[in-house]
């Protein structure tokens, strides 16, 4: 199996679901994996940037919401997955207005594969966004020179 060079946060105050996640993403080759029971833990630990975030909605006093909007205004490149048990469509609309990759429910009998799928996804989409960035500096340096 191929070693996938990305970095995960999952952001889940389940602990048994957190490690069913962090299982699922072991088991497809991702090796940068963190687990973050709050909150709180996860935006004293966002100095060390990562990839993705995998980020519950519910997670006591405060919400997956309010996370994504610090992620947003500090983290901007940061790919945003919601997997949670929330199934008020305002909430998901909002976090997809707000930025969110994509949005899973957990009650969804394949949220785990669905999560796979996005995760590459995901990837794909910082790369290209990467790869744009580079190009974009390029063409500057080209300009200017």
């Amino acid at each position: 199996m191929k070693t996938i060079n990305t970095s995960a946060f999952i952001v889940e105050d389940d602990r048994l679901y957190a490690e069913i996640i962090r299982s699922t993403l072991t088991n497809e080759g991702y090796k940068d994996i963190q687990i973050f029971g709050s909150g709180d833990d996860f935006l004293r630990h966002s100095n060390s940037k990562p990839d993705i975030v995998i980020l519950d909605h519910m997670l006591g006093q405060m919400s997956g919401i309010h996370i994504l909007r610090t992620i947003q205004e500090k983290m901007s490149d940061v790919k945003v997955i919601f997997l949670s048990a929330q199934e008020d469509m305002e909430v998901v609309v909002k976090a997809l207005k707000l930025g969110a990759f994509d949005y899973i429910e957990k009650t969804d009998p394949n949220a785990m594969t669905r999560l796979v799928v996005m995760m590459k996804k995901a990837i794909r989409a910082r790369d290209k966004s990467k790869k744009s960035k580079r190009v974009e500096r390029l063409k500057g340096w080209f300009l200017i020179s």
